[in-house]
Parts: C-alpha cells; sequence; structure tokens
C-alpha cells in the first residue's frame, strides 16, 4: 500500500509541475510573441455635432454616399473665404469614383518619392476596406476620410512650427512614407493621414497598422485632433480639413488663412471632393484673403507652435481659431493652441 500511494503521490507531483511548466510557456509566449495581426485599439469617438451631418463630413450612413455622388469633373476652382463660400454636400462625387479616379497616383507613390516598393493591390484593397470600416465607427464620410490621404500627398517644408529646413512627409496613399518628427516639439506625423503622433505602417501586421493609420488620421490620438473632432468643433468638412491642417481656424473663418500651415488645403480637399485629380492648381502657398477676388475679411496671422502651452496667449491673440456651437455658427476657440499641429502639404 505504501508503494502504491508514494507512486500516486508521485503522478500528482509531475502532473503539477507539467502544469506548471505549460503556464510557464504560456505566459512567456503573451508576453513576447508579436500581437496577431487583428490587433489594435479600437476607438469610439464619433461625430455628433448636428451641424456636420447638416453641412457635409458627417453622416448617419458613411458609407452610402448619402447625399452628392454627382458625376465630378477634372478640373480645379480655386475657393477662399468662410465655408458658405464653399461647394454644397450635394456637388461631391461618388466614393468609386474618386477611388478609381486617383488609383493611377496612388499605384507609383512609393516609387516616385523613393520611399521603396509601391502599395500592392492588396495593400490598396485594404486601404479601401479600412476607409469604410472607419468611416462607419466614426460617422465620417468616407469621401472626406478618402479626400484626406489623398491631400497629404507629397512634401513641403514647414514655415512654422518646424524649422524650414526640416522637410514634412505627406503619403500620397502610399504606405511606406516616412514620418516627420520635430525635435523641438516632440511630434511626429506618421502615416497615410500624417497624424499627430499615431501610427505608422508595419509591414508585419499590415492589416492592423492600416486600420490603425486612417483610425488615428480620423477619430485623432492622445495627442492631437482627428477629423471627428474638427468636425465636432467646426460643424463643416471644409473647415474641419483647415482645422486639420492648422490646428484651428483664423478669426474671421477665412479658410485660406492658414496660420502659417497650407494656405491652399481646405480648397485643394474640396477639390478633391468634386473630382479633382491632375488639373492645373489655381492656388498657391503665398495666397491670402487680401489678394483674391473671393476674399473674405481675414488677414495672414502668425501663432504658436504646436502644442506649446507657454505660447498659448500669443495664439489666442493672432487668431488661435472659432468653434462651432451645435447650431453651425462660430465662436473663439481659447483651446485652439492645444491642438494645433502645423503641416503643409503639395499638390499632385
Amino acid at each position: 500500500m505504501g508503494r502504491g500511494k508514494g507512486s500516486f503521490c508521485k503522478t500528482i507531483f509531475a502532473i503539477v509541475f507539467a502544469a506548471a511548466i505549460v503556464a510557464v510557456i504560456v505566459a512567456v509566449c503573451a508576453v513576447y510573441m508579436p500581437r496577431i495581426d487583428d490587433d489594435h485599439h479600437e476607438s469610439k469617438v464619433k461625430v455628433h455635432n448636428t451641424a456636420a451631418f447638416d453641412n457635409g463630413g458627417g453622416s448617419h450612413k458613411p458609407t452610402k454616399d448619402q447625399y452628392g455622388g454627382v458625376e465630378g469633373k477634372d478640373e480645379f476652382k480655386l475657393y477662399t473665404g468662410q465655408a458658405s463660400a464653399f461647394p454644397k454636400k450635394e456637388d461631391w462625387i461618388a466614393f468609386d469614383d474618386m477611388w478609381e479616379s486617383n488609383q493611377k497616383l496612388v499605384v507609383s507613390a512609393c516609387s516616385d518619392h523613393g520611399w521603396g516598393d509601391n502599395n500592392s493591390d492588396e495593400e490598396n484593397e485594404r486601404i479601401k476596406k479600412e476607409i469604410q470600416s472607419v468611416a462607419r465607427a466614426s460617422l465620417v464620410d468616407h469621401r472626406f476620410i478618402l479626400a484626406i490621404i489623398l491631400q497629404e500627398v507629397s512634401t513641403s517644408k514647414i514655415r512654422s512650427a518646424i524649422p524650414v529646413n526640416q522637410i514634412a512627409m505627406q503619403s500620397k496613399g502610399c504606405l511606406r512614407v516616412k514620418s516627420t518628427t520635430s525635435a523641438k516639439y516632440d511630434i511626429s506625423t506618421p502615416g497615410l493621414m500624417q497624424s499627430h503622433n499615431g501610427s505608422d505602417y508595419d509591414p508585419e501586421h499590415s492589416k492592423s497598422s492600416i486600420r490603425q493609420m486612417i483610425q488615428d488620421g480620423t477619430q485623432g490620438t492622445p495627442h492631437g485632433d482627428g477629423l471627428v473632432q474638427t468636425l465636432n468643433k467646426f460643424g463643416n468638412a471644409y473647415a474641419a480639413a483647415r482645422g486639420y491642417n492648422s490646428g484651428a481656424l483664423a478669426k474671421s473663418g477665412d479658410l485660406s488663412d492658414a496660420l502659417g500651415a497650407t494656405t491652399c488645403y481646405a480648397s485643394d480637399v474640396t477639390n478633391r471632393l468634386t473630382g479633382w485629380v491632375k488639373a492645373p492648381t489655381k492656388c498657391s502657398d503665398d495666397l491670402t484673403s487680401s489678394n483674391t477676388e473671393t476674399a473674405g475679411s481675414g488677414e495672414e496671422a502668425s501663432a504658436a507652435p504646436v502644442s506649446t502651452p507657454e505660447q498659448s496667449t500669443t495664439a489666442q491673440q493672432a487668431g488661435s481659431g472659432l468653434q462651432s456651437t451645435d447650431d453651425g455658427s462660430y465662436q473663439p476657440d481659447s483651446n485652439g493652441w492645444r491642438s494645433r499641429r502645423r503641416r503643409t502639404s503639395r499638390k499632385l
């Protein structure tokens, strides 16, 4: 009996010891093995400003072209002044038309800029799919997301928050676009939408990193606003685009007043939404509202760099921005400097 009892105890000990080894192996794997491709941080941030749904940019059916869907033309019209001077949302083209008409430019974006291999067909289809997925999650019209991705297109010098000898990379739809980092202000703008301290592309986790880049630009990061936040602040796509690029709107509401960022950004995004692809632009980065026939009353302003609290007073005095109320009207935004990112981009 004693011998049988001893054998039983040894068996139990062996089982417990083996289970402990398995538990250790599982724990080590959980810590050190790469995360699966589907793993990413979901965001629940959504558009809630009624004006954004009424004026364009927000949509309760964001993948259905709920408004617009007209046949666009590859032409460029210069838009300046307040958002009321810009096209109605019913003038936007269909998402599929915007996607297809820009594919010839997107497929060679990486090699055109020396960023490595061009996107594969599978990667481009993933971008398209994740635009739709993030649109549904955020209630941002999928056309607005695509227009911003297309607008982040080339290389240009930052004139304000980053020294002029530092180059900012814009994606042009290239997944392998390099990130720009401002060491002075500890700001990076990576990925397809050049988000504020967001994520860039990881070929080892292609699916999840593409989703994360689009989510960062659309729903924002802990460090800066995305399209959801600017739509909720300003109540329409055109002002939201201006805010996404500049971090704020000028007190005049003039969307060509870039506060040191890309003067033509809002006009360019508008044209992309209405069909522009390669037609010659009529806009230049030295444009000010005072030298155009469609001028608003704003004046060119200078303001503080991104996320520098000690400069907030300067930013407010120079035109820190406007914030929309639920009815779409504008009022001074005293916190505009907090999300200011100051980026420039050039057209396709």
